[in-house]
């Protein structure tokens, strides 16, 4: 004969109550969990926010699916933290149950059954009085408003630094450095080292308010930096003429120059070499190898 179970009235009883205790207790754990995650949430949103606006205006927001998956990653370690400082506030089944029977004055029944002594009461009713009420604008539109905050930052229309400065002229010594410097980029005579540097400095200036571009402080600091470049091209076109002139003279006249005014010649060649070496604006490497080897 096959094995059969049979569930007894007072088997089904139970387990409809202790369902409906589990029930109430998610939901009891859940609004903890939600009062405690609203303000974190808030706080962390509106952070993220300002990081994306941040990104987005200065046309540094290289990767958006890095960035979300970070944001994602931080709304999850903030919901675990919360989670573990709202767990010692949850409700246990046994004490929905309690819960339960004295909003619906059973008078310790359902106690008094899951202790054994007594039968569980009929079926639940279908609809169980918990005293329970969700309180929709202090709950769950909170951590909703959150999100639907930093969603908003990867779309909400924004300007950018670069138009910004677009609409406002920079001032015209700065403009002339930047094409001087686009010149020698594109020329490709001299090293790349000092390019990238004098650039960074332009940046620097650039990154200002635009309003202070034609302070006096502005002004004078982009003088100063177009001055050390033109003193810096200056001195390396000077030690290439020096090291020209010795080496055209070595060639044009060297069976005619006795010893010490050829060692004279090849001393001034090599001191232009190395003073073109130790200068700050270096000629390209392929050329400056050149000469060193000469």
């Amino acid at each position: 004969m096959p094995h059969t179970t049979t569930i007894t009235p007072n088997q089904s009883n139970a387990d409809s109550w202790l369902q409906q205790a589990q029930a109430t207790a998610r939901t009891v754990n859940l609004g903890w969990w939600l009062q405690i995650l609203s303000l974190p949430l808030a706080l962390f949103s509106i952070l993220a926010a300002a990081t994306v606006l941040f990104l987005r205006y200065y046309d540094r927001l290289t990767s958006c699916t890095g960035l979300i998956l970070a944001i994602v990653a931080a709304i999850c370690l903030i919901g675990f933290v919360c989670y573990l400082s709202a767990k010692r506030k949850f409700e246990t089944p046994e004490e929905s149950l309690v819960r339960i029977e004295e909003k619906m004055k059973l008078r310790n029944a359902l106690t008094a059954a899951r202790a054994g002594v007594a039968p569980w009461p009929n079926q639940t009713p279908e609809k169980v009085q918990t005293g329970l009420k969700w309180n929709l604008p202090r709950t769950i539109i909170p951590p909703l408003c959150s999100i639907i905050l930093i969603v908003a930052a990867f779309y909400i229309p924004i300007g950018s630094h670069a138009q910004e400065l677009a609409k406002k002229p920079v001032p015209s010594s700065l403009a002339d450095l930047e094409a001087q410097l686009q010149e020698l980029k594109d020329e490709d005579i001299v090293q790349d080292d000092y390019i990238e540097e004098m650039e960074e400095q332009v940046q620097e200036i650039k990154q200002q308010d635009p309003d202070e571009w034609f302070s006096h402080s502005s002004l004078e600091a982009i003088d100063h930096l177009k001055q050390n470049h033109e003193n810096a091209a200056k001195l390396a076109q000077q030690n290439l003429k020096k090291a020209e002139r010795a080496l055209q003279n070595l060639q044009k006249h060297g069976d005619k120059l006795d010893q010490a005014t050829k060692q004279g010649l090849l001393n001034e060649f090599a001191k232009a070499v190395e003073d073109l070496d130790a200068g700050s604006m270096k000629p390209n490497r392929e050329l400056l190898e050149q000469l060193k080897n000469i």
